[in-house]
C-alpha cells in the first residue's frame, strides 16, 4: 500500500512516497529552480564522494498543476539539525563537510554548467547585497531598536564599502548548505548525503560555510576549514562572518513578509544573540515555509 507524507519545504512543497521516493512540487514560482537543480544533480551525480538526488521522474506538470514536478530515490540518513552535535562530534563531521565543499568548489566552470546555471557577474552580486540592504532599512528596521539598527547599519555599510571583499575568485556553491540539508547516520555518526541544490548558482564560496559558522561556531567552521582544499584568500573569513550574520535578516524580511510571527520572533532572537557577540546564533526557525506561502492550486 502506498503512503504519501508531507515532509514541508520552502521554495517547494515536498513528499516522500512509500518510504523511498522523494517528490517536489514547485510552490510559488513558475518551476525554473526545480528545472535547475534537476539538471544540475544529473551532471554532477558522479562529482562527488557523498551521494546527491539523482533524479528518477519528471514532468512538465499536468492540467491541474501545470508547473515542473519531479521526483528522486530518497536518500539513506537524517537531517543533521534533527541531531544537536556535541564536541567530539565536530572532529568526526568537520572533515567529511570539509571534503564535499572542497569537491564542489574545485569544479570546473566549464560552458555546459555555465549554460545551467549562468555566469557570475561581480557588479550584479554586490548590487544584490546592496538591494538586499534597502529591503531591511525599509521593511526590518522599523522593527528594530536603535541599538539594533546602529548594529546592522554598521554590519553592512562597512561590509559594502570595502573593495578588497569584493575581489574573490567564484566557484560553483551549493548555496543553502546548512543543516537542513545534510543527511547524517546517527548510528555511523556520518555524513551520508547531501541535498536541495535549488540555490546552486555561480558565487563566492565563503557563502556556504556561513550556516556551518551560525549553527556549530567558530571551533567548529575552523575544524571544517583545516580540512577544506579550496581556495581562502585574506577576505574569506570576514566574507563568512558577513554572511553568516546576513542570513539572520532574511528571516527577519520572510516573518514580515508573509506575516509569521514565529519567524520575525526567531529572527529577532538570533539577531540580539549576535550583537552579544554569541559564538552560535543558529540557523532559521526549524518550521516549513511551505504552509506559509500556501497559495491555491498547490498540493496540499
Amino acid at each position: 500500500m502506498s503512503t504519501i507524507r508531507f515532509l514541508g519545504g520552502g521554495s517547494h512543497r515536498v513528499f516522500e512516497i512509500s518510504g523511498f521516493l522523494i517528490f517536489k512540487f514547485p510552490h510559488g514560482s513558475d518551476g525554473n529552480l526545480l528545472v535547475t537543480e534537476k539538471r544540475l544533480c544529473d551532471r554532477l551525480k558522479s562529482s562527488f564522494s557523498l551521494p546527491i538526488p539523482g533524479y528518477r521522474y519528471y514532468s512538465d506538470g499536468i492540467p491541474s498543476f501545470p508547473r515542473p514536478i519531479a521526483g528522486y530515490q530518497k536518500l539513506p540518513g537524517v537531517v543533521l539539525e534533527a541531531y544537536p552535535l556535541e564536541r567530539p562530534e565536530h572532529r568526526v563531521l568537520a572533515p567529511q563537510i570539509a571534503r564535499f565543499l572542497t569537491e564542489l568548489h574545485a569544479l570546473s566552470l566549464d560552458p555546459a554548467l555555465r549554460e545551467i546555471l549562468g555566469s557570475f557577474d561581480p557588479e550584479k552580486h554586490r548590487s544584490k547585497i546592496q538591494g538586499f540592504y534597502q529591503d531591511v532599512r525599509n521593511v526590518v528596521f522599523p522593527r528594530l531598536s536603535p541599538e539594533e539598527q546602529d548594529w546592522a547599519r554598521r554590519i553592512f555599510e562597512e561590509f559594502l564599502s570595502e573593495e578588497s571583499v569584493w575581489r574573490f575568485e567564484p566557484t560553483l556553491i551549493h548555496g543553502d548548505l546548512d543543516s537542513s540539508n545534510i543527511l547524517y547516520h546517527p548510528c555511523r555518526a556520518r555524513i551520508v548525503g547531501i541535498i536541495d541544490f535549488e540555490e546552486s548558482c555561480i558565487g563566492d564560496p565563503a557563502c556556504d560555510l556561513c550556516g556551518l559558522l551560525a549553527e556549530y561556531g567558530r571551533d567548529f567552521l575552523e575544524e571544517v576549514l583545516s580540512n577544506y582544499g579550496g581556495r581562502r584568500d585574506g577576505t574569506f573569513h570576514d566574507r563568512v562572518l558577513f554572511h553568516c550574520r546576513r542570513i539572520i535578516f532574511h528571516e527577519l524580511l520572510y516573518g514580515i513578509e508573509y506575516g509569521d510571527d514565529d519567524f520575525l520572533k526567531h529572527g529577532i532572537e538570533r539577531l540580539r544573540r549576535a550583537m552579544a557577540g554569541e559564538d552560535v546564533v543558529g540557523g532559521w526557525l526549524a518550521k516549513s515555509t511551505s504552509r506559509t506561502r500556501y497559495a491555491p492550486g498547490f498540493p496540499l
